[in-house]
C-alpha cells in the first residue's frame, strides 16, 4: 500500500508540477510535454534498467549478489535520470519492483542496500534540515497547520472509503485504517526538494512546510499506526 501511495503520489506530483508551470509561465504545450516525458521516460528507464538488473542480480557470483550490484543499479539510475530529465523517484520505483518481481536473489539484493543506507539517509536529512531558513519559518505556519490538516483528512477518508470497498468483497479492515499511512519521510522531502530547485521563488515556502510536517508525522504517525494495528 505504501509503496503504491508513493507512485500514485510522484505521478500527481510531476502533473502538479507541469500545471504550475504552465500557471506562472506561458508555454503550456512545452509545460505538458515536460511532464509526459519526466513521468513516462522515468518509466522506461527503470524498465530499461530493472529488467536486465532483475536476471543480472546474483549471476555475477552465483547464488550471491554483491554491494557492487546493488551500487552500480542505483547510481546508474541516478545518473541516467539527471542526465535525462526524468524523475529519479519513479524510475528507481520501477526498477526495484522489477527486480523484487523477477529476480531469484532479490530479497539479499535488498539486505545488501540496507548494509549501507543509513549513512546516505542521515546525509540527506540534513541537507533538508539545512535548506530551511528558520527566520522565515513563522511566514508558513498557517500553511503547514492547513497542509497536516488536509494530509490527515485525506487519510482519514481514504481509508474509510477503502473499508466500504473491503467490506463489499467481504474482507473487513479496521475503519481507520488510513490513520495508518500517517508517517511520511524521504519520498515527500525528496518532492519537496525537486520542487523547491524547480521554482526557487517558492523555496522558502516549500521545504518549511513539508520539513516541519515531517517531524510532526514521524512523531505522531508511528502511535497511529500501532492504534490501528494492534
Amino acid at each position: 500500500i505504501v509503496a503504491i501511495d508513493d507512485g500514485w503520489g510522484i505521478l500527481v506530483f510531476g502533473l502538479s508540477m507541469a500545471t504550475l508551470g504552465w500557471v506562472i509561465g506561458s508555454d503550456a504545450e512545452l509545460a505538458l510535454l515536460h511532464a509526459i516525458w519526466e513521468l513516462g521516460g522515468a518509466i522506461l528507464l527503470g524498465a530499461a534498467i530493472g529488467l536486465p538488473a532483475a536476471w543480472l542480480t546474483g549471476r555475477l557470483r552465483p547464488g550471491e549478489p554483491t554491494q557492487i550490484e546493488a551500487i552500480a543499479l542505483i547510481l546508474l539510475l541516478a545518473g541516467f535520470s539527471s542526465s535525462l530529465g526524468v524523475s529519479a523517484l519513479l524510475a528507481s520505483m520501477v526498477a526495484g519492483s522489477l527486480v523484487a518481481n523477477l529476480s531469484h536473489h532479490h530479497t539479499r539484493s535488498f539486505r545488501e542496500i540496507e548494509h549501507i543506507e543509513w549513512p546516505f539517509l542521515v546525509f540527506f536529512f540534513v541537507l533538508s534540515g539545512a535548506s530551511i531558513d528558520l527566520y522565515q519559518a513563522n511566514d508558513a505556519i498557517l500553511l503547514t497547520l492547513a497542509y497536516i490538516t488536509l494530509r490527515l483528512g485525506g487519510r482519514v477518508l481514504g481509508g474509510y472509503l477503502s473499508t466500504l470497498v473491503a467490506d463489499h468483497r467481504g474482507n473487513k479492515l479496521p475503519r481507520d485504517i488510513g490513520l495508518a499511512l500517517t508517517p511520511q519521510a524521504g519520498v515527500a522531502i525528496g518532492m519537496a526538494l525537486l520542487a523547491a530547485e524547480r521554482f526557487p521563488e517558492f523555496h522558502d515556502v516549500i521545504l518549511p512546510v513539508v520539513v516541519a510536517s515531517t517531524i510532526i508525522f514521524e512523531l505522531v504517525g508511528p502511535v497511529l499506526v500501532r492504534r490501528v494495528l494492534r
